[in-house]
């Protein structure tokens, strides 16, 4: 049986040293103290994915400002709030990732489907005067995968594969949202590391060729809360398992 409070430790203490945001540190600490019971019961084969429910929405902001602030904010104070993890929008769905335990239940992993004309990407991304967007090529409905985040406890794991098992279950149950994958086109954004990851699971993923990033008002707000998301940033075009 592992030490989880020494390991919990270590990974504070890495999050103290990359950020002054003391929120941050604190919600990262609630959620590691509500991953505790879990960490050595973690398996693959007991999460449950499903739409998330209201009472599902506080803890998932929390994960996804967990995993975005420490990772990509320029490590000063206030970051966490500043985020907007999930917002009310027509079109967009909320997936999870469970897991339960003696009656009680972990959120390991989320992200959101979004289908809209404005989609993040295309805000991000620019094409030249020439070319179009794949889904405009093809008269496509255009969607997008949005906010994948997982909790802290799968990165004590220090085990990616288990988190690729979940990134599978996930791309998998968001693809079955889409209503005519055959009429559809799915798009995300993702930095480099981050579709090596994809990839390594087993999601096919192809980069649009000609994309261009854009500087507006809503790109350089992102880019002030999150300098280093945007560091080797790129649109990528997403299979639709049909």
């Amino acid at each position: 049986m592992r030490d989880y409070q020494t390991i919990s430790k270590t990974y504070l203490d890495k999050i103290k040293k990359l950020s002054q945001d003391s929120d941050l540190v604190n919600i990262t600490q609630e959620l590691l103290k509500d991953g505790e019971p879990f960490f050595n019961h973690l398996d693959v084969k007991k999460i449950k994915l499903s739409l998330a429910e209201d009472r599902d929405f506080p803890i998932i902001e929390k994960i996804v400002q967990v995993a975005y602030n420490w990772r990509y904010s320029n490590g000063t104070k206030s970051t966490a709030n500043s985020f907007q993890a999930i917002k009310d929008a027509p079109h967009t769905k909320t997936l999870v990732a469970k897991i339960k335990l003696n009656n009680k239940e972990l959120i390991l992993g989320t992200a959101r489907l979004v289908q809209s004309d404005n989609l993040e990407i295309f805000s991000f991304f620019t094409l030249p005067k020439d070319c179009l967007w794949p889904h405009q090529e093809k008269k496509l409905i255009p969607y997008e995968v949005e906010r994948l985040a997982f909790h802290p406890l799968l990165d004590l794991e220090n085990d990616l594969s288990f988190k690729m098992q979940i990134l599978q279950k996930m791309f998998h149950f968001l693809q079955s949202l889409i209503k005519k994958p055959q009429q559809s086109w799915l798009g995300v954004t993702m930095r480099e590391n981050v579709h090596h990851f994809v990839t390594a699971a087993g999601i096919d993923s192809q980069l649009i060729p000609h994309t261009k990033f854009v500087h507006n008002k809503m790109t350089k707000k992102f880019m002030k809360i999150h300098p280093r998301y945007f560091t080797e940033i790129a649109a990528y075009e997403i299979k639709i398992e049909q």
